[in-house]
């Protein structure tokens, strides 16, 4: 509970719960023109806070989908991939293994008979946290893709390393 007077006015304000009352008394008008005036206003607890805190829930809230939406999407699509082709026309090529221990999955880009000419390649790292990234990309002969042929795959502080085709043809 709340009084404020000043200049012949007093306001209370008393609130209960989600309710806020205010009331003002007029001590300088006439007698006959004297009152009490009421109000009364249901508020909520979310508006009740201050705006910043408001704006801070908020912003988290986005923040967090956000980021959770992002990590979706990279367990499908990894990071510098080009979407289309990854997903409607990729052929598995296996898994190399670093010698830590860390494994990199090898796609193709493969459209059956529409392909002509070398294969484009992503060597692809998958991390718990950010999902999976494209670390090596670049353009494989088709006894690699089609025929099954081992990558030749030199380490680079246990990131590969792969001599790509310089182009498709």
């Amino acid at each position: 509970s709340l009084a404020i007077a000043n200049r012949g006015i007093t306001i209370r304000c008393t609130r209960s719960g989600e309710f806020v009352r205010f009331e003002m008394e007029d001590h300088l008008s006439p007698p006959g023109d004297r009152g009490r005036y009421h109000a009364s206003l249901v508020r909520s607890e979310f508006y009740t806070m201050s705006r910043k805190r408001r704006v801070a829930i908020v912003v988290s809230f986005v923040a967090f989908f956000i980021c959770l939406a992002l990590r979706v999407c990279f367990a499908i699509i990894p990071l510098y991939a080009s979407p289309i082709p990854y997903l409607m026309a990729r052929v598995d090529g296996g898994t190399i293994q670093s010698p830590n221990g860390m494994k990199y999955e090898v796609w193709f880009n493969d459209a059956g008979a529409m392909h002509s000419g070398a294969h484009w390649t992503w060597v692809v790292s998958n991390h718990v946290v950010f999902g999976k990234r494209v670390v090596e990309e670049g353009y494989l002969g088709p006894e690699h893709a089609v025929d099954g042929k081992a990558i030749d795959v030199q380490w680079d502080n246990n990131v590969p390393v792969i001599q790509f085709l310089p182009s498709r043809y």
